[in-house]
């Protein structure tokens, strides 16, 4: 579908499949450069019920070992499978997390 808007309304993606511009001025007025700078920008996961679904086996195609694990009814644990600090010295660990007896 080719539809060609000359009007200032506001256009989102929803409203159209296709928007023919004039201008890069046009062009510049209807890009968002911008990503969304505050708030939430991922899902909260409740590590102790993934756990226990783990555990009891609900979640069938899981990876294994699995990476997340409740050690006690406050405690649970999600490692990750990719780290964003793949190389660091003992000193730089304990530096970056203030452990002073590693």
């Amino acid at each position: 579908m080719r539809i060609e808007d000359n009007d200032d309304d506001d256009i989102t993606d929803n409203d159209l499949d296709e928007v023919n511009v004039s201008s890069t001025s046009e062009l510049l007025h209807r890009v968002d450069p911008v990503s969304q700078l505050s708030g939430n920008t991922h899902h909260m996961v409740d590590y102790f019920h993934l756990a226990s679904d783990l555990r009891s086996g609900k979640i069938p195609n899981a990876p294994f070992p699995y990476r997340t694990y409740q050690s006690s009814g406050q405690v649970a644990f999600h490692l990750t499978r990719d780290p964003s600090s793949k190389q660091l010295s003992i000193d730089e660990v304990a530096t970056k997390y203030k452990l002073t007896d590693l």
